[in-house]
């Protein structure tokens, strides 16, 4: 018999970048509001930190949601040098349930570089450590 996709399969996406020359601390207000919104829509939740320069954004949801996201953030001009530290799918419960986008200012500056260097669940771990350094809001 066949069987369509596991519905409780979650695609992880976890990059960091860089925000664009061309851009300013005000894009990422709108960025933040146009991407909850849509991300509520398509089952998506993640969070996303911003430093000042740089971003750590994390998503998970349905596979082909997050696919097609991918695809629009790899082709998105206000962030550049975009480097993708962890990707899988997994059959687990998210991570972050109640945040459609929660969106965080990190002041500290070593945080970005202690995630220079490690991919997939090192990466990840790092990441969720990194968020307790942060003012997160969902």
């Amino acid at each position: 018999m066949l069987r369509g996709p596991n519905p409780s399969l979650l695609r992880c996406f976890l990059y960091c970048s860089v925000l664009a020359a061309d851009q300013t601390p005000v894009a990422i207000t709108q960025i933040v509001h146009a991407a909850r919104h849509k991300n509520r829509h398509q089952g998506i939740t993640g969070v996303l930190v911003f430093d000042g320069l740089a971003f750590a954004h994390y998503l998970e949801g349905p596979p082909a949601a997050i696919a097609h996201l991918k695809s629009e953030l790899l082709r998105d001009d206000r962030h550049v040098a975009l480097q993708v530290l962890h990707e899988a799918t997994v059959d687990a419960p998210r991570a972050f349930p109640n945040w459609a986008l929660g969106f965080g200012i990190c002041t500290d500056i070593e945080a970005f570089q202690r995630l220079e260097g490690h991919h997939g669940l090192a990466a990840f771990e790092r990441f969720r450590a990194m968020l307790t350094e942060c003012d997160v809001e969902a």
